[in-house]
């Protein structure tokens, strides 16, 4: 960081160092490499709002971070083809644009800022065309870029949440924010829960990328909750209603064709979640901060006997 960190084109081969020997000292143990994992958050939140580290504010100037960061993914293909015959992917946060009828223009550039941005130049070797309006990107591309960030990929991890709500800010660090929608389930961290929002988005990849998008793996899934132990017991029936409604919609989008492989939940423990620190618990099993006592939750029970293909130990 000290160097520029991703606003330092060098940082993209120093990646694709880094994975050569990580693959080279693994070896055959790893069945899948992700060379990165939610680039748009550590774009966004750590370079144009500042909430995450490194703690920058740059506004459009952040979309030079994208593009070392798709490059540095680009080189680290090579890198790992090079040293294993694993399956090699990446990992981006994805969250379908639903503004409200006042800001309907906004939809089509928020899908290109944080869903097409880190998606287009790997599966069809060009940036958004929406992104020349706010965001030119074009700027930071040196010949044989695109040709690098292109090369075939054997997984795209789709990481997801939540839609979003587009809203202006004509006097912030850029020109559109996540705002709230109205009404609604929401999770601990104050997010909709909207599970169609994944089959909606999953349908539209194949829509968008047809046979250029290679198998998809759900890689992160999952909800916040204020989960309490009780005599023993942590039941937490909105994580567990959640992750059912997920699911269906991922089996929905299978049945539409989309040819999903995978799906891994957020997460097996109550962890450090970013600057959120231990605020907000996403385990399937309960952490005491304090003791470090460990509680199974019913999501735990369920999704075990799930997977087992016994019959879930709740409706």
């Amino acid at each position: 960081q000290d160097l520029g960190g991703w606003t330092n084109r060098d940082t993209a081969s120093r990646l694709a160092e880094f994975a050569g020997v990580v693959a080279r000292e693994l070896g055959d143990g790893i069945d899948t490499w992700i060379t990165l994992n939610e680039p748009y958050n550590h774009m966004s939140h750590g370079h144009i709002h500042g909430f995450h580290a490194p703690g920058l504010q740059l506004g459009i100037g952040a979309a030079e971070v994208a593009h070392n960061q798709l490059l540095g993914h680009g080189l680290a293909v090579q890198a790992l083809r090079a040293e294993s015959n694993a399956n090699i992917g990446i990992s981006n946060y994805y969250s379908p644009a639903r503004p409200a009828p006042e800001n309907a223009e906004l939809g089509p550039k928020w899908d290109a800022w944080v869903n097409h941005l880190f998606t287009d130049p790997l599966l069809l070797g060009t940036y958004p065309e929406e992104l020349a309006s706010f965001a030119p990107i074009e700027q930071f591309v040196r010949d044989g870029d695109l040709e690098i960030i292109s090369q075939p990929i054997d997984v795209l991890g789709v990481n997801f949440y939540r839609p979003s709500p587009p809203v202006p800010t004509p006097n912030g660090l850029f020109p559109f924010v996540i705002g709230q929608f109205d009404g609604g389930e929401r999770t601990g961290f104050n997010w909709p829960i909207v599970p169609d929002a994944l089959r909606e988005l999953l349908i539209g990849f194949r829509e968008r990328y047809g046979d250029k998008l290679p198998p998809i793996e759900i890689t992160e899934n999952g909800a916040a909750f204020e989960d309490v132990v009780q005599d023993g017991v942590c039941d937490d029936p909105g994580r567990l209603s959640y992750v059912q409604r997920h699911l269906e919609a991922t089996r929905q989008a299978v049945d539409a064709g989309v040819d999903v492989r995978g799906y891994y939940l957020w997460s097996l423990l109550d962890n450090f979640e970013w600057a959120a620190g231990y605020t907000q618990r996403f385990g399937a099993i309960h952490v005491d901060f304090e003791t470090l006592e460990r509680t199974p939750k019913s999501t735990f029970n369920w999704y075990r006997d799930f997977l087992k293909g016994e019959e879930p130990a709740h409706d």
